[in-house]
This record gives structure tokens, sequence and C-alpha cells, in this order.
């Protein structure tokens, strides 16, 4: 009698696991929270160099700047997918479009602060402002390949 008992406890468990996590993954609070978490990576691994190098090189014009951008363009995109939540892989390709601009702008200024060589293996030794700008290419072409495939699917 005990080892039925025992045996069936674990399997209760996990149905009761299954459900919660099936629960969560269709609630609309779980949709909510993946748009939340690409947001934000996106705008701060986009812009966290900025923040690091201007930390590093001790000028908080470099840096504050960049945190309160940061901040407003989360706000801004996390009201907009409050309004219109069906347009959310448009307002994530606009987001990456918005981080690339900032990144360009800062680009030569920031470089221009950088030391030759930090340590063993960084600084400006290491990276050439054109490899940089075609990477922030790259990464405006998938932005804009977010907004258009969302927008052309829609009609």
């Amino acid at each position: 009698m005990l080892n039925a008992i025992a045996g069936t406890a674990p399997r209760l468990r996990k149905v009761g696991a299954r459900r919660r996590f099936i629960r969560a993954m269709t609630s609309t609070i779980g949709r909510g929270a993946g748009f939340r978490g690409a947001l934000v990576g996106i705008v701060v691994g986009g812009l966290s160099w900025i923040v690091i190098s201007g930390l590093i090189v001790r000028d908080i014009l470099l840096w504050a700047p960049t945190v309160l951008t940061g901040a407003g363009l989360i706000w801004l995109a996390m009201w907009a997918y409050a309004r219109r939540p069906e347009r959310a892989i448009t307002i994530l390709g606009m987001t990456m479009l918005c981080v690339v601009v900032i990144c360009a702008l800062y680009l030569q200024p920031v470089w221009d602060r950088i030391p030759n060589q930090l340590c063993v293996a960084t600084g400006k030794s290491e990276f050439l402002p054109n490899e940089l700008r075609i990477f922030l290419g790259l990464l405006a072409a998938a932005g804009a390949g977010l907004v258009a495939r969302d927008l052309l699917l829609k009609h």
C-alpha cells in the first residue's frame, strides 16, 4: 500500500508542474515577459560598451547620457508595446535601429578617448573602426529586416 502511494506522488507533482508551466506559457504575462527580455537585451547589450568605455576613461558625458537614453528607449518601447502588442516585432526592430544609431553617433567620440592598450588583449589595437561600422551596418540590416518582415506580413 505504501509503495502504491509513494509511486504516485512524484507523478502527481510532475503533472502539477506541467500544468503550471503550460499556464505560464499561455498567459499574456509570459508573452510580455519574453518581449521585455528581448527589449532589455537589445538596449543593454547594445549600449553597455559605451557605458563601460565612459566609466573606464572616467567621462560622465559619455556614460550618463547613454544610461538615460537607454532607460528612455526601454520606457518608450514598453509604452508602444502596451498600446500595440501585435506589433512586437516591429517595436523590437525599431528599438534595434535606435540602438544602432546611438552607437554610430557615439563611435568616434568613444574611439578618440579609448587608450591604445588597456590590458593584454584590449584597447584600440584590437579593433578597427571600419570593422565596428560593418558590424553596426549588419545590426541595422537585421533591425530593418525585422520591421519589414512584420509590416509586410500584415498586409
